[in-house]
């Protein structure tokens, strides 16, 4: 159940939001950097280590005076939407608690609630920030990027596999369709090609088959698992009186012909590795 309480939302766009409305947007400058930084932080962070990752090359006395006069302007945006209450600052460290879509988001990780953790996460991290002259910052936001974005593939492929064992087609290809989209593998677009039939997405299925027999292909020198071969084979014979599904078939099969009996790969299903038999020569054709 969502908090009534005021939150800042970090996914995405950075800005305050209370009860569905957006109080206020966080710039795209140091101020906003440090809400942020110290809103993901929820904790006590010594004065002398965040001057650390602002300043990195001034003396300690120049980093602490920037900044107390920066720490001041969050107070002051923080106070005219009535929320000054949640700095709280003594002369070594300082801390901001406010709740954040992120910390949300990891407490429905936590309880393996998999629909709301991937409902959350609707944007990457800071997205609209550019971090520009704070490199250690930066680099710190890409690298919390990477791993949220990590977690939220995970928790929409359980959520995509409760869906498909309720017998929602529909919602599991929706989700699966965005986990190919983001560079999901060939566990990913298994379960598609599962679902596609009865969700009416055979042809995206298709599509995102393609997508990975071209991935693996030029980037690994593999051809697809036998199990994910049979499941494109079968969807490609159903949709077979639709126009375009052979043009997509001998695409497919022209690509990795030249490779008959290459590295076979092993899938990866549901988090678990399978280690399918597959045929010798096998190609990427559906038909």
């Amino acid at each position: 159940m969502p908090s009534q309480d005021p939150q800042l939302q970090l996914f995405g766009a950075p800005g305050l939001v209370s009860q569905g409305v957006r109080l206020h947007d966080l710039p795209d400058s140091l101020p906003g950097y440090l809400t942020a930084y110290l809103t993901w932080r929820s904790d006590w962070l010594s004065r002398e280590s965040l001057a650390g990752l602002l300043w990195p090359e001034r003396n300690d006395a120049d980093a602490q005076r920037n900044l107390r006069v920066n720490m001041h302007r969050v107070r002051s945006a923080l106070q005219s939407l009535g929320l000054d209450h949640c700095v709280e600052a003594d002369r070594r460290r300082v801390r901001l608690c406010v709740a954040t879509d992120v910390a949300a988001f990891r407490a429905a990780l936590g309880r393996a609630d998999w629909q709301q953790a991937t409902a959350l996460q609707h944007a990457p991290l800071l997205d609209a920030f550019s971090f520009r002259g704070f490199a250690l910052l930066e680099a710190w936001a890409q690298r919390e990027r990477q791993a949220l974005a990590g977690a939220w593939q995970a928790a929409a492929l359980e959520c995509a596999a409760q869906a498909e064992q309720s017998g929602d087609a529909e919602q599991a290809a929706e989700l699966l369709l965005r986990l190919a989209d983001a560079g999901g593998g060939e566990d990913v677009v298994q379960v598609l090609l599962r679902v596609a039939a009865a969700a009416g997405r055979v042809a995206q299925a298709l599509a995102a088959y393609e997508r990975l027999c071209l991935h693996l292909h030029e980037e690994l020198g593999l051809a697809p698992a036998a199990e994910t071969l049979q499941l494109a084979r079968t969807q490609g014979r159903a949709a077979s009186g639709h126009a375009g599904a052979a043009g997509v078939s001998r695409a497919q099969g022209d690509r990795t012909a030249a490779a008959p009996g290459g590295p076979r790969r092993r899938a990866r299903v549901g988090g678990r590795r399978r280690h399918p038999r597959a045929a010798r020569g096998a190609t990427c054709c559906c038909t």
